[in-house]
C-alpha cells in the first residue's frame, strides 16, 4: 500500500515505488476528497501488482473467441422466423448471454479483489501502520471502494466492446442497447465490492470471499425455486422464491439489463421462462432504488464496523 509520512510543511504524503502523492488536510485535520482518490490510486496499483490485469486480458480472449464460434439458433426456435428475424435472434442471444458473462466476471473480480482489501491488510500488518497516520478511516475505506471500481470498470467496458465486436462479426451490425446496458453492468461490481468489503471489515479473507458467493447463489436460486414451485404447485417453494431475492439484488439487476437491451424477439422463443408461471415483472425505477439502498447500506455498515475494529494483526 505504501509508506506514509508528514512533510515539514504540514500535509500528509504517501510514498510508494512509483512516486509521491500528497494528501491535503483542512484546518481540523480532516482529509479531503484528494485523500480518498489517492487511496483509490494505491488500490488500483495493488490490483495491478496482483496480476489482475492478466486475468482481465485472459477473459478478453474468451470474449474474442465468441466472434469465431459458429452460433446458429436451433431449428425449433426459428421455424416461423424470417431470415432477418433469425439474424436479430442471433444478436439477441449473444447480447443476452454475453452480458450475463460480463456481469459474472465483474462479480468475480469484485469478490476476488474486495475480499482482502481490509482483512488482508490487517492480517499482513499493513493497516496498523496506515490507520494511526492522519488519514481518516472513512477516507481509507471509501477510497479503497472507489479504487476497486476504477480498476474493474475499464474491464467491464472492454468486455462489452469485445462482445459488440463478436455480434458484428456474426450479423454485420452491433446492438445499440448493449452499450446502454454498460451503466447497469457497472452496478454489479459497485454492489458486490461493497458487500465483499463489508465482510472483509470483520472476517478473514477466506470468509470474505465465500460469504458474497453464498448470498449471490441464494439470490440466483429464485428462478429455480419459481420454476419448480409453479411446476409442482408447491407453496413453500413459491414463498422461498419471493424471499431469497432479498439476499442480493441479482434479479433486479438482470431485469434492468434485459429492459435496456430491449429484445422482444427473445419472448417469442424463450419457452423455458414460461415454465416458471407468471413472468417476472418489468424492471422499474423502484428496482434501481433497491439496488442503490442495498449497496449503500453494505458500504455504510462496513465503514461503521471498520471504524470500530481493532487493527492489530
Amino acid at each position: 500500500m505504501g509508506a506514509y509520512a508528514r512533510n515539514e510543511s504540514g500535509p500528509l504524503v504517501a510514498r510508494n515505488v512509483s512516486g509521491t502523492i500528497t494528501f491535503s488536510l483542512d484546518t481540523n485535520g480532516n482529509l479531503t476528497m484528494n485523500a480518498m482518490l489517492a487511496i483509490a490510486g494505491l488500490t488500483v496499483r495493488e490490483a495491478v501488482r496482483r496480476n489482475f490485469v492478466v486475468a482481465g486480458l485472459l477473459i478478453c480472449g474468451l470474449f474474442a473467441v465468441v466472434a469465431y464460434i459458429p452460433i446458429h439458433p436451433r431449428p425449433t426456435m426459428v421455424f416461423d422466423l424470417s431470415p432477418e428475424e433469425v439474424k436479430s435472434l442471433t444478436a439477441a442471444l449473444i447480447a443476452s448471454r454475453g452480458s450475463s458473462m460480463v456481469a459474472f466476471f465483474s462479480f468475480l473480480f469484485a469478490v476476488a479483489l474486495g475480499a482482502g482489501t481490509i482483512s488482508g491488510e490487517i492480517e499482513r500488518g499493513v493497516m496498523s501502520v496506515v490507520a494511526p497516520k492522519p488519514i481518516g478511516r472513512a477516507s481509507i475505506y471509501v477510497g479503497k471502494w472507489i479504487g476497486l471500481n476504477l480498476f474493474i470498470l475499464p474491464f467491464t467496458l472492454l468486455w462489452t466492446a469485445l462482445l459488440q465486436w463478436a455480434i458484428y462479426k456474426h450479423i454485420g451490425h452491433t446492438v445499440p442497447g448493449l452499450w446502454h446496458a454498460t451503466a447497469i453492468l457497472a452496478l454489479y461490481p459497485a454492489t458486490f465490492t461493497a458487500i465483499t468489503m463489508l465482510f472483509s471489515s470483520f472476517t478473514s479473507t477466506l470468509l470474505a470471499t465465500i460469504m458474497p458467493m453464498i448470498l449471490a447463489s441464494t439470490a440466483w436460486s429464485e428462478g429455480i425455486l419459481k420454476v419448480f414451485g409453479n411446476m409442482f404447485d408447491v407453496a413453500t417453494l413459491k414463498l422461498l422464491a419471493r424471499i431469497v431475492v432479498f439476499a442480493a439484488p441479482l434479479n433486479p439487476l438482470s431485469r434492468w439489463v434485459e429492459r435496456v437491451l430491449d429484445q422482444p424477439i427473445l419472448e417469442r422463443v424463450n419457452v423455458f421462462s414460461r415454465m416458471g408461471g407468471a413472468p417476472d415483472p418489468p424492471a422499474q425505477l423502484l428496482d434501481l432504488a433497491w439496488i442503490a439502498i442495498y449497496a449503500a447500506a453494505a458500504l455504510l455498515a462496513g465503514l461503521v464496523i471498520f471504524q470500530r475494529r481493532d487493527l492489530a494483526a
